[in-house]
């Protein structure tokens, strides 16, 4: 009886090892749960400030760049109209 008595405490002994390391296991787990999610949370905030920034490059884009970008190209047909029309003269001029 008194061996039966101590093989069952050892195999509570053991149980309670085993128990003790899975708790381990846990709390790493969880712990890493927590890393990944605070991890997560912070690519969220920045992807959020991203968009908002993008959104506000695309806005300046559209309001002011875009409508730069018309008025110069507008400039250049009437340069080109004109060189054109110089270099027509010139020809003339020369093979005339």
């Amino acid at each position: 009886l008194n061996e039966q008595t101590n093989t069952l405490a050892r195999r509570i002994d053991l149980l309670d090892e085993r128990t003790n390391e899975t708790k381990a296991i846990v709390e790493a787990l969880r712990h890493g749960q927590e890393v990944l999610t605070a991890k997560y949370e912070a690519m969220a905030h920045d992807l959020h400030h991203m968009k908002g920034d993008l959104t506000r490059i695309t806005s300046i884009l559209e309001d002011k760049v875009l409508p730069a970008l018309a008025e110069h190209e507008a400039g250049l047909s009437v340069l080109n109209a004109r060189v054109f029309k110089t270099e027509s003269a010139l020809h003339r001029l020369v093979y005339a």
